[in-house]
């Protein structure tokens, strides 16, 4: 304080040559000091290094009104770290001196900062910090509000928590009670067209056509909404994986699809990483269809499998085809649950589940998903990856 209350400053400066600073007037600088303390927003209070309290600025004295007088008298901060828990905290007098062991450690080692809630229900923030002479500096900001808002996002956390185990055991439902009765919808209605197609007559016929078909399709449906919710969030399958081993085996899952279009698919070497086998192999799956599936009639359709690029703990992997392609405004819209770029009755069939599930499978990975693609030329899809978890 001595350097600034004895700096003159620069007196042809008019302006600065009348300041509290320039003319060393020390009872202005401390009112003004004074001033700015009691503007700050949070409660502010000095200790000295016998623990005596030597600044306390307004605020302060309006967050704890009952400690006014200690205040006043030059209280301790043991003194006013006891005043606090037993008026102010509701803490039992019971626990008074644990709570207090625990306030002193705390003093001692500050580790950032803590919160506390006081007995009127307001919360405060607590932050401190020893000077160098030994004093201590606490700092107490109301956080009432953030903790408002913390216990309104903890509500809807827990309501979207409660919506996803719906969505669970709605898939399971779906799985058994569902799948079930539409294999025997299907399965009849194919024996009925077999046997009995002629009798029916043209048009008998094409209804029943249309219902083997919508069944089939809702059968498909129900399978891919089950897949989807089972990508589950949990980390407790993850173990160290073979990429090019889980390629392999969405590849014989997809075998007879590659058969009957004399697919060509290239895989390049790819690492091993941390993630779930079964999910990984259906994130492939899905890619390897959509890119067999959307291919223009009479193309052969084409595939590469590479790792486009490997750093930082990280690999991403591009699925290249030789596709019908999509207009990139459309490159986002692709992973949105039950968004299709194609009518349902043309050529091109799908539940609009299947990429939803894929990005689902990546975000559970701490990774992400984009795609590029050039209409009639083909799309890519980049796939990236951490090689081990960080969370």
């Amino acid at each position: 304080m001595a350097e600034i209350l004895n700096y003159k400053g620069n007196e042809e400066n008019s302006s600065s040559a009348h300041s509290p600073i320039a003319t060393g007037d020390s009872t202005l600088m401390l009112k003004i000091l004074k001033d700015s303390i009691d503007a700050l927003p949070s409660g502010l209070a000095v200790f000295d290094a016998e623990d005596r309290l030597i600044l306390v600025n307004n605020v302060y004295r309006k967050m704890l009104p009952d400690g006014a007088a200690m205040l006043d008298a030059g209280a301790s901060f043991l003194e006013m770290a006891r005043r606090n828990a037993e008026k102010h905290f509701g803490i039992d007098e019971k626990d008074i001196d644990d709570w207090m062991a625990k306030r002193l450690a705390y003093r001692d080692s500050p580790n950032g900062c803590f919160d506390q809630k006081l007995s009127d229900g307001r919360w405060c923030r607590i932050e401190e910090s020893r000077t160098s002479d030994g004093g201590t500096v606490t700092n107490w900001t109301d956080i009432t509000d953030l903790k408002l808002q913390e216990q309104v996002t903890d509500s809807y956390s827990q309501a979207l928590m409660t919506t996803n185990q719906q969505l669970k055991e709605f898939a399971h439902a779906a799985s058994h009670d569902l799948q079930e009765p539409l294999r025997k919808i299907e399965t009849f209605g194919g024996r009925l067209s077999e046997k009995c197609g002629d009798q029916l007559g043209e048009s008998g016929a094409k209804y029943l056509d249309r219902i083997i078909d919508a069944t089939g399709r809702m059968r498909r449906l129900v399978e891919d909404l089950l897949s989807f919710a089972k990508a589950t969030d949990k980390k407790s399958t993850f173990e160290e994986v073979e990429l090019n081993t889980i390629l392999q085996d969405a590849l014989y899952t997809l075998d007879l699809s590659i058969d009957e279009q004399n697919a060509q698919i290239c895989i390049d070497e790819l690492p091993r990483m941390i993630g779930d086998f079964t999910q990984l192999s259906r994130l492939f799956q899905n890619l390897l269809s959509n890119a067999m599936k959307y291919v223009a009639p009479g193309t052969i359709s084409k595939i590469q499998v590479e790792a486009s690029s490997l750093e930082h703990d990280h690999v991403t992997i591009a699925i290249r085809d030789n596709g019908i392609g999509f207009e990139q405004k459309n490159a986002e819209k692709i992973f949105e649950a039950f968004q299709r770029l194609h009518g349902r009755s043309g050529q091109y069939e799908g539940s609009g589940i299947g990429l939803a599930s894929c990005r689902k499978i990546v975000d559970q990975h701490e990774g992400s998903i984009r795609a590029e693609s050039t209409p009639n030329v083909g799309s890519t899809f980049f796939v990236t990856l951490p090689l081990t978890l960080t969370k």
